[in-house]
């Protein structure tokens, strides 16, 4: 054979490897997209669910420093009320 044949065998086979390849390549593609797709839908959802966490700490931590100021003014009360009522026994 000449070298021209095999040269010309060479590319005949690299071109039908190239388009059996490229099928496989095309789904592995078209895999990988819907993976991706997936893995981005999952770290959506899991940031909304993170920002809600961040929004309901948020709230909770307003109602407690609210619940903490109350019973800081209740045990004020409180402890005026017992002044008043040691002063009264005194009397």
């Amino acid at each position: 054979m000449t070298t021209r044949l095999i040269s010309m065998k060479a590319i005949s086979l690299a071109a039908l490897l190239t388009l059996f390849a490229l099928p496989t390549l095309a789904q592995d593609q078209t895999e990988y997209q819907a993976k991706l797709e997936a893995l981005q839908a999952t770290i959506q959802k899991l940031q909304n669910e993170l920002n809600d966490a961040k929004s309901q700490r948020d709230s909770l931590d307003v109602e407690l420093k609210r619940n903490e100021s109350e019973i800081s003014k209740l045990m004020q009360d409180i402890e005026r009320i017992n002044k008043q009522l040691a002063a009264e026994k005194k009397s």
